[in-house]
């Protein structure tokens, strides 16, 4: 079994999207879990490349219909098959998210 490196507590959501831009093209994927400072989209397509540049994330859906929008960079990815996993490192957020987080988690 692999040993977590998080630092921070994640929280599983359900029902949660993302739409990521990288300036050209907009993906989408499913939020898998989320903390204060990162997150991990599942079921991004393969041709979404992973590389060190930031990008702009809109997460939404749930039972909170306020999206929020967020300034990310990929740290890990893990392929499946025609989809990959991603982890990323939240860089710049809005002050409501973590009043978002920090509720998920009580």
């Amino acid at each position: 079994m692999k040993a977590e490196k998080r630092q921070q507590m994640r929280i599983k959501l359900q029902g949660y999207s993302a739409d990521i831009a990288d300036g050209s093209f907009v993906y989408g994927g499913i939020v898998e879990d989320v903390s204060l400072m990162g997150l991990r989209i599942k079921d991004l397509p393969h041709k979404f490349i992973v590389r060190g540049k930031y990008y702009t994330l809109v997460l939404s859906g749930g039972p909170d219909v306020r999206p929020y929008k967020l300034r990310v960079l990929p740290r890990w990815r893990r392929q499946k098959g025609l989809f990959m996993d991603v982890g990323f490192k939240i860089t710049e957020s809005p002050l409501k998210w973590s009043d978002f987080v920090q509720h998920n988690l009580a």
